[in-house]
């Protein structure tokens, strides 16, 4: 099969971007989780410069989200989402400015997709590092931004969904057309745009403080969106409801059940960690197990999760745990979760089991 590639370019510096779909992560699957995961490829050219990679870092649904949100911008609509990110944090879409010839719009790498290029002359309208991504900005005419539809629908094509796990509510997908508005940019703001949302991310102050049973909304709502993350396109399997009623339930039970919330602004809930109390002979007699733990996409890399974690290690002392114990999601999917936790001083102990036992 020949392989499509989707390409942009910076004229203003050389700045090269191209990406396509290798395959199926899986190509033998037919049924489960990681049947329509593909494995993407990526490249970034700077004059002598050259960086590329390959993740799984896309589902076939994400794709079409890529072309409903070109087709949109091509309309001169603003998509449902103007930033439109993925599953896997390796790739993002964002809208910047509409300057009435063209459309201004950055794409963000990070992760395995994150280039270790150093481009000091570039301005931060071009192009600019964050410890965590690297956002290159590109403009085009609006019929160009049709085109690239076009290619990432040739991908959509080629590499199509073997489970259905994207549903396109009211017949469009999550980058479905919204209302026919004028982009809220100006030519020539975009840069600021840029530094503030930066200079914004970088000091909004996060307090983090133990969650009561008045927190049982923000910590029931955190935990349902981790859920929805875990399991895409199974959202109507979660009932919001469900999950503030077992928050209020759990947070009801001081000596057995303890959470963390990570506030911005002392108001404003981004990030979550529970853990509950459990004791064994092999354990040394009393030890806790972090069942939950979440960081909105916005504010993760910028080191809450740590920060959730000590707060745990600190609960574990005062209750005099000799250990904390936690399950990890699915591999080779949550690769980069068991990472995380390996970094923070756990250590892997063999897989986890369960048995559900019916009502009754």
């Amino acid at each position: 099969m020949k392989t499509q590639t989707v390409s942009f370019r910076n004229s203003s510096n050389g700045l090269e971007f191209q990406t396509s779909v290798k395959g199926y992560e899986f190509p033998e699957a037919t049924t489960g989780d990681d049947t329509d995961w593909l494995v993407t490829r990526i490249q970034v050219q700077h004059r002598h410069q050259d960086f590329s990679a390959e993740f799984p870092a896309l589902l076939t649904g994400e794709l079409r989200f890529i072309v409903d949100w070109f087709e949109a911008v091509s309309a001169k609509r603003i998509p449902r989402f103007t930033t439109l990110s993925f599953t896997e944090p390796n790739l993002e879409f964002e809208l910047y400015a509409n300057t009435g010839e063209t459309i201004r719009f950055g794409i963000k790498l990070s992760h395995e997709f994150k280039p270790p290029l150093r481009i000091p002359e570039l301005t931060l309208d071009e192009a600019f590092n964050e410890d965590d991504d690297f956002v290159m900005v590109f403009e085009y005419p609006f019929e160009d931004m049709r085109s690239f539809a076009c290619r990432f629908q040739s991908l959509y094509d080629a590499w199509p969904q073997r489970r259905a796990l994207w549903p396109r509510e009211g017949g469009r997908s999550a980058g479905g057309v919204g209302p026919a508005l004028e982009i809220p940019l100006r030519p020539g703001r975009h840069v600021k745009a840029i530094q503030a949302r930066l200079a914004e991310r970088c000091s909004m102050p996060i307090e983090l403080r133990k969650a009561g049973p008045e927190d049982a909304g923000a910590v029931g709502d955190l935990v349902h969106r981790l859920l929805c993350e875990l399991v895409p396109g199974q959202e109507a399997n979660f009932d919001r409801g469900e999950f503030l009623d077992r928050a209020g339930r759990l947070l009801r039970m001081p000596d057995q059940v303890w959470a963390f919330l990570a506030l911005k602004d002392s108001e404003s809930p981004v990030g979550v960690i529970l853990l509950n109390e459990g004791a064994s002979i092999y354990a040394g007699g009393l030890f806790g197990t972090i069942t939950e733990l979440y960081i909105a996409p916005a504010y993760r890399s910028q080191g809450l999760a740590p920060r959730l974690i000590e707060a745990a290690v600190g609960l574990a002392r005062q209750r005099g745990w000799g250990r904390l114990e936690v399950g990890a999601p699915d591999l080779p999917r949550w690769q980069r979760t068991v990472d995380f936790y390996l970094k923070e001083g756990f250590v892997e102990v063999g897989p986890r089991l369960k048995r559900l036992i019916p009502a009754g």
